[in-house]
């Protein structure tokens, strides 16, 4: 039969949940997120290793979804929400390590890229050694940021927003917003 192990993750980043699908480390990844806009916005992101569902995709699994439901409730028969046959999460698996060791090594690769000929990791250990980096993670995901630039060299002492809060109480980390870059 057709079956699937769901594994709760914890706190994680958009970026980081592609990575874990890009990596083998799963088949696909559902997100719950409030991502950058207002707690009334949450909802899915469903990611494979190819990337982020597009509307055509989302339309599908509508649809499919719908069609399952339909034929279930017409034999009778509805998925259970608990007891012994319900889907819940088999255990919690934290990808963020991965996912930090996979950006701190494209750092320093970058480092590398721009240095002598025949630089490799080693010769890096710090390749943000001596400068001052303000990070706002938004009181989003990003938070993990400031302990990756800080292994990294940089002084983020200074940073701000670095305690996740759904609620936001720094106001929504959009991006695209002027009040979130002032």
């Amino acid at each position: 039969g057709i079956g699937a192990n769901a594994v709760y993750t914890g706190l994680a980043t958009t970026p980081s949940m592609f990575e874990f699908c890009r990596a083998d480390m799963c088949d696909g990844a559902v997100m719950v997120s409030a991502s950058h806009l207002p707690e009334d916005k949450n909802g899915l992101k469903f990611f494979t290793k190819d990337g982020g569902f597009t509307g055509i995709d989302i339309d599908r699994l509508i649809d499919g979804a719908a069609s399952q439901a339909r034929m279930w409730h017409g034999i009778g028969v509805l998925p259970p929400s608990s007891g012994t046959g319900a889907v819940d999460c088999s255990e919690h698996v934290d990808f963020m390590p991965h996912y930090c060791e996979t950006l701190k090594n494209a750092m320093i690769d970058e480092v590398c890229a721009g240095g002598a000929p025949g630089c490799d990791i080693s010769d890096v250990p710090l390749p943000l050694g001596g400068l001052r980096v303000v990070l706002n993670a938004g009181n989003g995901a990003g938070y993990f940021f400031a302990d990756l630039l800080r292994e990294l060299g940089a002084d983020v002492s200074s940073s701000i927003g670095l305690n996740p809060d759904g609620t936001f109480p720094s106001g929504v980390p959009n991006p695209e917003k002027q009040s979130m870059i002032d």
